[in-house]
């Protein structure tokens, strides 16, 4: 019951606090929470990069613009990795608070900030998962 302590999220504050705010500050450009968006699509571009080189599965360069570029199934898979892991997160932290709340009669109040953390990344994600746009 030790993990599910709100003071246990305290290192998550900070990291919400620069991602969403001190960004703004920093660049000149207007920024907005749709680079946010772009930063998770871009995280799993690079997860799939990975496989790739552990794979050794090579790709010809093709220009962005070119339709060749797009012939392939990477952005299928990619939003398949992230429905697959906001599944199993949410899932796991619905079901570990469930459990906690019902069956421990651990206080309710403990797990807020974690349920809060979750709806945030789901936040984050959600035009990756079910917004139909192509890059």
């Amino acid at each position: 019951m030790e993990w599910f302590k709100y003071s246990n999220l305290a290192f998550a504050v900070p990291s919400i606090i620069h991602s969403s705010l001190l960004f703004r500050f920093w660049t000149k450009a207007k920024y907005g929470f749709d680079v946010q968006h772009a930063m998770v699509v871009q995280s799993y571009a690079y997860l799939m990069a990975i496989k790739d080189r552990l794979l050794g599965i090579e790709l010809m360069w093709a220009a962005s613009g070119d339709r060749k570029a797009h012939k392939g199934n990477k952005y299928c898979n990619m939003r398949i990795l992230c429905w697959v892991w906001t599944i199993v997160t949410l899932g796991g932290v619905m079901a570990a608070v469930t459990y906690y709340w019902l069956l421990s009669g651990f206080p309710w109040y403990q797990t807020i900030p974690l349920l809060v953390l979750n709806m945030y990344n789901l936040y984050i994600a959600h035009y990756f998962l079910f917004c139909s746009w192509r890059w």
